[in-house]
């Protein structure tokens, strides 16, 4: 580890640098946090996202995301002079991120030199380890169809960042997962991590070094460079949370929403490998909204490619959902008594049951489409789509006001969601698409410690069998709510935003 490295670690963590205590520097988390019941984000170097504005042409005023060590605040410009000049100066201010390459994988035998760090990263061995036990993780069901592998593997032929993410989450899920990686390279992960962050970086800057000069970024190069870019992104995105480093995740995210906001304006973009991972990054922002409780935030959530309903896999539901969550903050922001006679009519408890139906009904339809086998595949994945249904009919009611004990269809769809689990015959063929539901059960056994007890048992098995850290989130959030006295999750979610803790359901 650089010298540079060793001091910021020595400090500490993130988070009890940022509340001025002395950490213990525990592994793999400081108990300081464990004892908040914060998220230790650990002590390697953490990279943050500040922004790079367009100055000219149909961009004029958009931001694109710029990788640095030293965030960077641009100020409000009154003309477009001092925007050229405040860009320039945030761009140069910047440091780059130098790859952090530890001196011992120079001199073992059995690891890379900086030399060939590229070839390494194109190992067989990391590519297959994607291949088998990554890609499929990543969508709602694994098919020929799926672009993480199809279309992205092939990319990363030509695309060193990409090969660099794809190797950085190989490594860390082999050497820490369930299926353990064929070598000891495994614990190299952040040196990957680490260049493909470095490569994205250059390719921003030079992006926005030709929108200062006014050019415009509309050229076919343009659109493949935003593409492996927010592959890039998504994948490194993945490999934090896999981490529990839901900080460094959410500056990703927020990278990837911001090329989305930039180039989804392109025609280009509404379709192919671009319109796969916008349509693959909506899912994290609309069942990350779903609980987060910062206004602004969930308003600028990115959502499904438009049009896109009648060929993605709950493109509708999502969409449905989030203008639940979005009307559920508003009235939480101003901090007034939920009246439910007050909803417009397309928020009643019948609507709600109509509007997810229907788009049940729709997400089956296009999996109709797709060459699901064995049978086992198809059944486990038509009750997938029923647990997601009365997840979000059960976090629908509770956001709206109508999860009272007098409303006899919200305890029917309780217990809907609950028989669902039930009902799965092979859970490895859905796993990663289990926490969101689980946790909306969760949200709703406050007090009965015999559905608490298969909420935890399902949440086990599933960090299990993926091997992702992130959903250690929801069991310290769950743990939490059920030992306190508030029965409205919402509520207790909310004060620990506030209080620093951000909880993460993707």
């Amino acid at each position: 580890m650089s010298s540079k490295g060793s001091a910021e670690a020595s400090k500490g963590c993130r988070t009890c640098m940022r509340r001025r205590i002395r950490c213990d520097l525990g592994r793999p988390a400081c108990s300081k946090c464990i004892k908040k019941g914060f998220n230790c984000p650990g002590y390697g170097r953490h990279l943050r996202w500040a922004d790079g504005v367009a100055v000219r042409g149909k961009l004029k005023g958009q931001r694109l995301p710029v990788a640095g060590s030293v965030p960077m605040e641009l100020p409000a410009p009154t003309n477009e002079d001092s925007v050229s000049v405040a860009t320039s100066q945030a761009l140069q201010a910047i440091e780059p991120a130098a790859l952090s390459i530890n001196k011992a994988i120079e001199t073992a035998s059995a690891t890379p030199s900086l030399l060939n760090f590229t070839l390494w990263a194109s190992s067989p061995d990391i590519i297959e380890y994607y291949d088998k036990n990554l890609a499929g993780r990543m969508v709602w069901i694994d098919s020929e169809e799926n672009d993480y592998r199809r279309r992205m593997l092939p990319m990363a032929a030509n695309a060193p960042g990409l090969r660099f993410a794809i190797a950085a989450f190989s490594l860390y899920h082999g050497y820490h997962g369930p299926t353990k990686f064929p070598t000891e390279l495994g614990r190299y992960h952040e040196e990957a991590r680490d260049a493909c962050l470095e490569v994205l970086q250059r390719q921003v800057r030079e992006m926005n070094s030709r929108l200062i000069s006014g050019a415009e970024l509309n050229t076919r190069a343009d659109v493949a460079n935003a593409e492996w870019m927010l592959a890039c992104i998504l994948v490194i995105a993945n490999y934090e949370m896999a981490k529990n480093h839901s900080e460094a995740a959410e500056g990703h995210r927020l990278a990837a929403r911001r090329i989305v906001n930039v180039f989804g304006q392109n025609e280009a973009c509404n379709k192919g490998l671009f319109a796969f991972l916008r349509n693959q990054l909506a899912i994290h922002e609309v069942l990350g909204s779903a609980t987060s409780f910062d206004l602004i935030d969930v308003a600028e959530t990115v959502l499904p490619t438009p049009n896109s309903g009648s060929h993605v896999l709950f493109s509708e539901y999502l969409s449905f959902l989030h203008q639940i969550t979005l009307a559920s903050r508003r009235s939480m922001a101003v901090n007034e008594a939920i009246d439910v006679s007050q909803w417009p009519e397309s928020f009643t408890a019948i609507e709600i049951q109509s509007r997810f139906e229907q788009a049940r009904g729709q997400t089956l339809m296009i999996a109709g489409k797709l060459q699901m086998s064995p049978p086992i595949v198809r059944r486990d994945f038509i009750r997938l789509v029923d647990l997601y249904h009365h997840a979000a009919v059960v976090y629908a009611y509770r956001c709206l006001g109508y999860a009272t004990p007098d409303n006899f269809d919200w305890l029917a769809s309780v217990m809907k969601l609950f028989d669902q689990f039930d009902q799965i015959e092979n859970i490895s063929i859905c796993v990663q698409n289990l926490p969101w539901p689980i946790f909306i059960a969760g949200t709703e056994c406050h007090g009965d410690a015999e559905r608490q007890h298969k909420v935890a048992t399902i949440l086990d098995t599933v960090i299990n069998m993926t091997g992702f850290n992130q959903y250690e989130t929801i069991r310290s959030f769950l743990t939490q709510f059920w030992n306190g006295p508030e029965p409205n999750w919402l509520l207790v979610a909310q004060q620990l935003q506030a209080n620093g803790l951000r909880i993460l359901v993707v």
